[in-house]
């Protein structure tokens, strides 16, 4: 049935797997937001790294260690957020949080491979 239309003539296995993973990390980040109205703003992070979601929902990427900022100013102050770091060689969320809107906040990650932070509107 499948006759690897896509995958034609010399590729690498280990690319391959990578491409693999990665697309497993959307999915799963997919179930948590809706991708589909993220767009990226990249103004909201000390990295330039952000996709949000209606101010609803945010994906900050952060490549570099040490401290970053996050600027939720353009939240509502009551409002809380769940956030939770994804570790990119585990593949794994860490523990949960929770993060308060309304103003621009630091940011530490708790690991060297946690690089990318997932904000929920509680």
């Amino acid at each position: 049935p499948y006759q690897q239309t896509v995958a034609r003539g010399q590729y690498d296995e280990q690319e391959i797997e990578v491409v693999r993973k990665n697309m497993g990390y959307t999915r799963r980040f997919s179930q948590k937001i809706d991708l589909k109205r993220a767009v990226p703003t990249p103004d909201l992070s000390s990295s330039g790294y952000c996709l949000s979601a209606e101010n609803r929902q945010f994906i900050f990427y952060f490549p570099d260690n040490g401290a970053h900022w996050i600027d939720l100013s353009g939240t509502d102050a009551d409002q809380e957020y769940e956030a939770s770091w994804f570790d990119i060689q585990r593949g794994a969320f860490g523990r949960t949080e929770k993060i308060r809107g309304g103003s621009r906040q630091t940011v530490y990650k708790p690991t060297e491979d946690a690089k990318v932070l997932l904000l929920v509107m509680d």
